[in-house]
């Protein structure tokens, strides 16, 4: 008999309707003899994450999920955002793998393909997504950044104009300066990352598009496989009640 991994994955932003039916409809759906998947929205959280601003909001309303759902038989968390908010804060929390899918996602690309482009949603979110990929370790090998001008929330509407866009944003910026990979800046771009990939590869562009919802729940799959945790020296356990 095959055992499940049971993944809780936290959306940290208030209820949305539209990103709660593309959940529904593509990871849920996903979902199949090795996973099972349950998902939660905060309560508290901002609207959306496109600024730091919002990315610490949502750090603590994360961190509160996190504590109220510790007993309830889960093999990993999952951050529903590409910056995972809260999440080393949560590490020291439980000893049960929190997932940051934007790590990932950037530790994938470079894996498949050493250099990446990377997909962001808007102009005042590129800054704090370099500084997530430079903390990470792997600004080297970011050969070119597209920006789709797109707010979170209208992600959803738009999917076909948003796939056009940044379908032909990479074949400009391939032919500037190549690169071996693309990254999706954000989780609510997940659904259409199959698509843009066969639509690459219809064009002759054999390039892996890297979904960090997708590749995270993988990991949760491989950390449990493995029986791998988090390092309990790099994310020390938190003994006394906050």
């Amino acid at each position: 008999m095959i055992e499940k991994v049971k993944i809780l994955l936290i959306i940290p932003i208030q209820f949305d309707i539209n990103i709660e039916n593309d959940i529904k409809n593509y990871i849920v759906n996903y979902s199949n003899e090795l996973f099972e998947i349950d998902y939660i929205f905060t309560e508290n959280g901002p609207r959306s994450i496109e600024t730091s601003y919002d990315e610490e909001i949502a750090s603590y309303e994360v961190l509160k999920i996190i504590k109220n759902n510790l007993k309830k038989g889960y093999d990993s968390f999952i951050i529903d955002c590409f910056l995972g908010p809260g999440v080393e804060g949560a590490r020291e929390l439980t000893k049960i793998p929190v997932i940051h899918p934007g790590e990932v996602a950037l530790y994938t690309a470079i894996t498949l393909g050493n250099t990446f482009a990377f997909v962001d949603i808007l102009p005042e979110s590129i800054p704090i997504s370099l500084r997530m990929i430079r903390k990470l370790g792997v600004l080297e090998h970011l050969s070119a950044i597209i920006n789709i001008n797109t707010p979170v929330l209208d992600l959803y509407n738009n999917k076909d104009k948003i796939i056009s866009l940044i379908l032909e944003d990479i074949k400009k910026k391939i032919s500037e300066k190549p690169f071996g990979s693309v990254v999706l800046g954000c989780t609510g771009l997940s659904s259409i990352s199959n698509y843009l990939q066969n639509l690459l590869e219809s064009q002759g562009y054999y390039l892996p598009v890297i979904d960090p919802i997708l590749v995270s729940i993988n990991y949760a799959l491989f950390l449990k496989r493995t029986k791998l945790k988090y390092s309990g020296i790099e994310y020390p356990f938190v003994k006394k009640e906050r």
